[in-house]
């Protein structure tokens, strides 16, 4: 992918347009006791100005079982809190791949639950344009 390309699909990322989605709408703290009180227990981190990417990866789709979750990251503008303190408030983040989605906006990866709070967009983008966010 060529320079110019990838910078707009890096800005896609961000500022461009998708499919709107509902996050929470629980107060931080409210969300905060919530997601203490699930077993098993896990980090957890509340985001909010968030993007749900679907990683475009040609011909994967066709080996995936039908009940095999598409791969997804999340990407948020803004962190509301993060359980082990590892992102600051107000920074962003970038999840590692999904592997479980709760209720509909508890978006889960191998180490970290994200608390998807507020309107969302869910977009498709590649790996590569992802993996240039820094």
């Amino acid at each position: 992918m060529s320079p110019p390309n990838l910078l707009q699909e890096i800005a896609s990322i961000i500022h461009g347009e998708g499919v709107a989605m509902v996050g929470c709408d629980l107060s931080v703290n409210d969300a905060r006791a919530w997601l203490s009180s699930m077993e098993p227990s896990r980090p957890f981190c509340l985001v909010a100005e968030w993007s749900w990417l679907d990683l475009d990866s040609p011909g994967e789709a066709q080996e995936r079982s039908e009940d095999a979750l598409p791969p997804a990251i999340i990407y948020s503008n803004y962190v509301l809190f993060d359980s082990r303190y590892r992102f600051p408030v107000g920074g962003w983040v970038r999840s590692t791949m999904l592997v479980a989605v709760r209720d509909g906006f508890i978006f889960e990866t191998r180490n970290t639950r994200y608390l998807l709070m507020g309107p969302g967009v869910r977009r498709t983008t590649s790996l590569g344009a992802v993996g240039s966010i820094r």
